[in-house]
């Protein structure tokens, strides 16, 4: 019984922080990306959303992300990082927009993760979630 207890107090600690939401490569890779001018695309509900966001995001729930990007003439070979609450849809979204032929897609995972990771000295403005159309110079 001791063994037991003393091998769970020393493995307590390497559990608790497994479940803290900790930055890794794929985080810091999405915010290399969007530093260098990545659309940044929230693929959670419109509630998700309004409880938080990464700035500069654009808000299309994964269901429409297809329909969505084709209204507002998203070019397919348009950087584009993706989050959602832990990656999941994020990835169906992703499957989905390479199915319709957009090619420089990123999987950044969950908003907690990313929000968490943000580097200090990244300044996002509204421009990130702007789509440029023909002829819009101010994008």
């Amino acid at each position: 019984m001791t063994k037991q207890l003393i091998a769970l107090i020393t493995l307590l600690p390497a559990l608790l922080l497994s479940l803290v939401a900790q930055a890794g490569p794929r985080e810091d890779t999405g915010w290399e990306k969007i530093a260098n001018g990545a659309l940044l695309v929230d693929v959670r509900t419109e509630q998700e959303y309004a409880g938080g966001h990464l700035d500069g995001a654009l808000l299309i729930p994964y269901q429409q992300i297809v329909e969505q990007f084709a209204a507002r003439d998203i070019p397919k070979d348009q950087p584009v990082v993706l989050y959602c609450r832990s990656g999941n849809r994020a990835g169906i979204a992703e499957r989905a927009l390479r199915e319709s032929g957009y090619t420089q897609l990123f999987n950044a995972g969950g908003f907690t993760a990313m929000a968490e990771s943000k580097p200090a000295n990244l300044t996002i403005s509204d421009k990130t979630a702007c789509t440029p159309k023909t002829g819009e110079s101010d994008c």
